[in-house]
C-alpha cells in the first residue's frame, strides 16, 4: 500500500474476543454524517472537511464531552467537544479499517 499521509489504517488481530473493537475520534465540531460512511467534520478555507469510514465493517455514534479537566478547556477553548465512535460489526478476532480524512 502507498503511504497517504490523510489515510488512518487500523489493524488488529486478538487471541479471544472479550468486547468489540473501537476507534475513537475528538473533535471541536459537531459530526455531521452526510451520507453512509461519510461524516463531515467542518470547514476550512470554505471546503469540508470530511471523514470518510469503512461503514460495511462498522457501526458509528457521536458523543457529547463536556470538558472537566480545566487544562484542556483551555488547549480546546470549549467546555465540551465530540467523541466520534467506530466499533465493529459482528465478533471479529482480526480485520483491518481504513479511515480517510479529505478536504473538498
Amino acid at each position: 500500500m502507498r503511504f497517504r499521509p490523510n489515510l488512518i489504517r487500523d489493524e488488529f488481530s486478538l487471541e479471544e474476543l472479550q468486547e468489540r473493537s473501537e476507534l475513537h475520534f475528538m473533535t471541536l465540531n459537531e459530526p455531521k454524517e452526510i451520507s453512509p460512511g461519510i461524516f463531515k467534520l467542518g470547514e476550512k478555507s470554505g471546503k469540508s472537511i470530511l471523514l470518510k469510514y469503512p461503514k460495511s465493517k462498522v457501526e458509528s455514534k457521536v458523543e457529547l464531552w463536556e470538558m472537566k479537566d480545566e487544562r484542556l478547556r483551555k488547549v480546546w477553548k470549549q467546555k465540551a467537544v465530540y467523541r466520534l465512535v467506530f466499533f465493529q460489526k459482528g465478533e471479529k478476532l482480526s480485520d483491518e479499517w481504513n479511515t480517510e480524512v479529505i478536504i473538498e
